[in-house]
Formats: C-alpha cells, structure tokens, sequence
C-alpha cells in the first residue's frame, strides 16, 4: 500500500491508522462460519477508535459463490478465505474507511467474487485500490490523501 499526501491549503491535525491483515473467517471449504456476537468485536474498536481514517488490508472475499478455487482442485490443504457478503457489514461497523484487496488472497475464488467484494465495499461506503490501475482519494481537513 501506497500512501501520497498531497497539501491543499491549511492542514489541520488528521489521524491516520493503518491496520496490517484483516480476516474475518470463511465460510470455505465447509460452512461452519461462526458470526461475531454483539460486543465481541468490542475491543478491537476501542483500539482503533477516533482516526480520521482507518485503513487495512483485506485477506478474503465476499461471495455467494459455491466455487472451489483452482488451488483448492489439486491440493486439499491450500487455504481460500471466502465469507456471504452480508459480513461485509461488519468491517464498515468497526470503522473501516479504507481497505486495500492487493493480496494473495484477492482471487481466491476467481475474478466473480473479487467482482463481488468491490462491490460490497463500493456499496458500504468502503474504498478500496491495489488492483492494477486503482487508487483511492480522500480530502479530509484540507489534505487530499491518495492511496495507491
């Protein structure tokens, strides 16, 4: 992840947080996905509160896809994140204004449902770049912050 700040006028004090890999679960290659409860994700948003914007980068997709990836095919042991994309929710309740999907994890389950988690997060609200020719801008206090 790239990150370009570019000045615009008088900038006051802006917060940035960056969080490394964010993993929800999956819900591959058997369905027994265990939701968050209420309040157990607590903790993580009392450490990450307060930022101007809170950046990190995504390990998985959010799909309805019953797909088996192409490295699942010949190797039983590969690891496939994949979660139903009403999950999705849960990264925008937890404060999530940016996530990069540039990983190794970003095709898992083959360009349908990394179309599907773009949207997802294009829908919420949620930036997103990393992919060839992708950035994200935000203007925030009188700084424009481009991420790449």
């Amino acid at each position: 992840m790239v990150v370009i700040f570019f000045f615009t006028s008088l900038v006051h004090a802006v917060t940035l947080q960056f969080v490394g890999d964010v993993l929800l679960g999956t819900d591959y290659p058997v369905n027994n996905y265990i939701r968050p409860v209420l309040g157990q994700l607590d903790s993580v948003k009392s450490l990450i509160k307060g930022s101007d914007l809170l950046l990190g980068n995504y390990e998985g997709c959010f799909c309805e896809s019953h797909l088996t990836p192409l490295k699942c095919k010949k190797n039983k042991a590969c690891y496939a994140f994949k979660l139903p994309v009403s999950e999705a929710e849960i990264l925008k309740n937890i404060g999530f204004h940016y996530l990069s999907h540039a990983n190794n994890h970003a095709y898992d389950f083959e360009s349908e449902c990394l179309k599907s988690t773009l949207e997802t997060f294009n829908f919420l609200g949620i930036k997103t770049s990393g992919l060839q020719n992708t950035s994200s801008r935000f203007d925030i206090s009188g700084l424009s912050i481009v991420v790449i």
